[in-house]
């Protein structure tokens, strides 16, 4: 059983957290919460919260994968396989392609990785682009897709297990992306890891909260931070 501190449990907290905020908080700058990289934390942050226990909202899900960050992840040989395979998917849930799963208001991910004729489709688009590719890596691909942007924030309880969901998407992003050629992304997410290194070291990183709560905290510190502008 988990035992989940009320917010007037966490004040002790926050004053710790407001203290470290104040070593990264620089007074003039670009707002880390304006950047397309925590539009995408956001977009994974508001999918848990309104995920339900027969699966998450499709219009929640396909904002994620959709968004240009998830879609050109270099996955596989080439980012254009993840952004045909998310456009099938838009097209299968969205009801533009007939399909048993057309028009869903929830969808299961388990359900969305055994659609064959997703994978079927997919394959058909790549070969009329000269890409050749299996069923098998295809698979592999979605999968990898939803364990980084849903699975991976399911079971969070605590801001370990919070930062190590983080950090992992942070470097699939910054290896697999075209995260590198926006030199403000890549400062954010430089920003970003060093964060995550400090806070995995505050005292409270192993205590027991419920998941919103995670995010409400960790919105509120991304709020005060920002990236300083250079000449």
């Amino acid at each position: 059983v988990i035992v989940v501190p009320d917010y007037k449990a966490i004040m002790p907290l926050m004053s710790e957290i407001s203290a470290f905020v104040k070593e990264f908080n620089i007074s003039a700058g670009y707002p880390i919460k304006r950047s397309s990289l925590f539009g995408l934390i956001f977009e994974i942050f508001e999918a848990q919260r309104r995920k339900k226990k027969h699966g998450y909202y499709a219009k929640d899900y396909l904002s994620v994968i959709s968004h240009p960050l998830s879609k050109n992840l270099r996955l596989a040989d080439d980012e254009i396989i993840t952004r045909i395979l998310v456009h099938k998917t838009e097209e299968i849930l969205t009801g533009r392609i007939e399909s048993d799963f057309g028009g869903s208001l929830f969808i299961d991910l388990n359900d969305i990785e055994n659609i064959d004729l997703l994978f079927l489709l997919s394959i058909e688009t790549l070969k009329n682009m000269g890409i050749e590719i299996e069923i098998d890596r295809l698979k592999k691909c979605l999968a990898r897709l939803n364990e980084l942007l849903f699975i991976n924030w399911e079971t969070i309880n605590t801001f370990k297990m919070f930062l190590k969901s983080l950090k992992e998407l942070l470097k699939e992003l910054v290896d697999k992306s075209f995260l590198f050629s926006y030199k403000f992304n890549l400062t954010i997410a430089k920003e970003l890891f060093e964060f995550i290194e400090e806070m995995e070291n505050l005292h409270f990183s192993d205590e027991r909260f419920e998941k919103d709560e995670i995010f409400r905290i960790f919105e509120e510190i991304v709020s005060s931070l920002s990236i300083k502008f250079k000449g």
